[in-house]
């Protein structure tokens, strides 16, 4: 059996709890809720009707948006991992586009999912950046 993957709009109160604890998992403490973007606006992505990977849209006063704390469930192992992934970033991207972005960016660390967005015609930037912030 073929397994079913939906992507939807991210709901504040049934999934941030969960991905706050794949954040605390990852990073030994919870998600810092007030770094999140006005309403939470995201996505998140599930197959068999269990969630396994979200992306926070994060909106700017340019045309310029970005997708930040992506993360992913560390129990999910199967081998379409990073094609999943990868479809939550496309589909973030397109519904910043539909909403009036005139360009979108985000980053990620993983070779893979890297590739399967440059065969989707994505701009890979060849030198690593760091990501420099300071939080409060």
């Amino acid at each position: 059996m073929k397994d079913l993957i939906s992507i939807r709009e991210l709901n504040e109160k049934k999934d941030i709890p969960l991905i706050s604890s794949w954040w605390e998992h990852y990073n030994g403490k919870p998600l810092n809720t007030l770094l999140l973007p006005f309403g939470k606006q995201g996505l998140v992505v599930s197959v068999n009707e269990k969630i396994i990977a979200g992306v926070f849209i994060f909106r700017t006063n340019s045309p310029i948006w970005y997708c930040d704390y992506l993360i992913a469930d560390p129990n999910y192992k199967k081998e379409n991992r990073s094609e999943i992934i990868t479809s939550l970033i496309d589909k973030t991207v397109e519904s910043c586009f539909d909403q009036g972005a005139e360009g979108v960016w985000c980053t990620t660390p993983y070779d893979k999912v890297l590739n399967k967005l440059k065969e989707l015609n994505y701009i890979i930037s060849k030198e690593k950046h760091n990501i420099i912030y300071k939080t409060k």
